[in-house]
């Protein structure tokens, strides 16, 4: 039995011979956990994008950086996605090419993924804004 099992155990007062009422809140103890990931993922996704309105991309890097962990955490590939592609706005934006490559990549092959054909168009859109940064030409295109 984990803590979580024990806390609802106390907190409900059901007896330990009873498994099944335990395991049912343990899944709802799960699925709010998941529910409060999110939302805070999805929070600092949000306050990335502030940051990065204002030019703070260290700033924005940082938010968003955990938001990419949150979501990792709870298997939300579109947020993950999300998160990899402002990542990658925010290194070009810094003038770190190769990094934002790296995330633009990532998070294209995760819209492949999922069948996100609207992301699959922003993460190539944005992987030829970085090699035009480059000057490759002909690989923006």
């Amino acid at each position: 039995m984990n803590g979580w099992q024990k806390l609802w155990v106390t907190s409900l007062g059901i007896s330990v011979l009873w498994g099944t009422p335990i395991l049912v809140q343990s899944q709802k103890v799960i699925a709010q956990t998941e529910q409060n990931i999110k939302q805070q993922a999805d929070q600092l996704l949000q306050q990335g994008i502030q940051q990065y309105y204002v030019s703070d991309f260290r700033g924005a890097l940082t938010f968003w950086e955990k938001s990419l962990e949150l979501y990792r955490q709870i298997g939300d590939r579109q947020g993950e996605a999300n998160s990899l592609g402002n990542l990658g706005i925010a290194y070009r934006s810094l003038g770190e090419y190769q990094r934002a490559i790296a995330f633009h990549q990532q998070s294209l092959d995760i819209e492949k993924e999922i069948g996100n054909r609207q992301g699959e168009a922003a993460s190539l859109g944005s992987l030829g804004s970085v090699y035009d940064s480059l000057g490759e030409y002909q690989r923006a295109i």
